[in-house]
């Protein structure tokens, strides 16, 4: 039995042994009660049938993925890429998945397929959490979050700041926020992307930074409409899920109430770094060096 905490969120893994990730490892835990567990078994034969015999099953396929579910059971079933065999099924019913893996496949069970069976982003978001793309910094004690489309800048902000100020990159390209009865925190992931930076650390959010390239560095905050689209388009989630996308859009609002957005027209280069400095400085709570 292997024991990970992420985002808040204790995951308990039973089964034959995997390829555990370096990034994964970090997170491992001692022996705990899990919110989620997930029990592996090999077996020579997985067939991709339905829930029978329910009149509400719900049904969606996606990427190689079909979802049936009736009440609050959900089977998943996963087909190998290479060809039309199952890989796995997942049934899981209140945070307990119990997976059959294709003994055909036994080679292939790893981190990115574990991962992909305890759907930790639908996980965080049933406890008010989510995974948003960004790179999370940590200054004076406190995160730094950059946000932006792919090739926008995340990294290299991120990599400026610890260049300048001597911050620490702490992930490169995901992490977790909540909000917990302190505040609103940012944990780290063990997704980093194609960054390579993955550290679990976790910290109080000093601000938000939606990031734009610019022709001079120019930094306001951010209006509504500007948080919620950057935000919604930075969540991880189903955006064919209703309740999903209903949860990610109240932490979004939640989080646009209580947590400074900034929006930062800018260069890659060290002024981009002291705009956003001056400005944090001048806000309530922010510590000087």
């Amino acid at each position: 039995m292997k024991y990970y905490e992420i985002g808040g969120v204790r995951f308990a893994v039973d089964g034959p042994e995997f390829e555990e990730s370096a990034n994964l490892a970090l997170f491992r835990k001692e022996d705990c009660v899990p919110d989620v567990s997930l029990q592996i078994e090999i077996s020579d034969h997985i067939s991709d049938d339905e829930i029978s015999g329910e009149a509400d099953r719900k049904y969606k396929s996606y990427n190689n993925v079909n979802v049936y579910q009736s009440g609050d059971v959900r089977i998943r079933t996963v087909k190998c890429e290479k060809n039309d065999g199952i890989l796995w099924k997942d049934i899981c019913l209140s945070g307990k998945h119990k997976t059959l893996w294709n003994s055909a496949y036994r080679s292939q069970l790893g981190t990115h397929e574990i991962l992909r069976i305890l759907d930790i982003p639908h996980e965080m978001l049933i406890r008010g959490g989510t995974f948003l793309h960004a790179a999370y910094v940590e200054y004076n004690g406190k995160a730094i979050l950059f946000t932006a489309p792919k090739q926008t800048g995340k990294s290299t902000q991120a990599r400026l700041w610890e260049e300048t100020l001597g911050a620490e990159v702490i992930n490169g390209d995901r992490a977790v926020i909540r909000r917990t009865e302190k505040g609103w925190y940012v944990f780290g992931s063990p997704y980093c992307g194609t960054s390579g930076i993955c550290k679990n650390r976790t910290l109080p959010i000093s601000a938000i930074v939606i990031l734009r390239q610019g022709q001079k560095n120019i930094i306001r905050h951010s209006t509504k409409h500007e948080a919620v689209m950057s935000f919604l388009g930075g969540c991880t989630f189903d955006v064919g899920d209703e309740e999903e996308s209903r949860s990610v859009s109240n932490i979004c609002r939640m989080a646009f109430d209580e947590i400074p957005f900034y929006t930062l027209e800018c260069l890659p280069d060290r002024e981009a770094v002291y705009c956003l400095l001056n400005e944090l400085r001048s806000e309530s709570g922010f510590q000087n060096e």
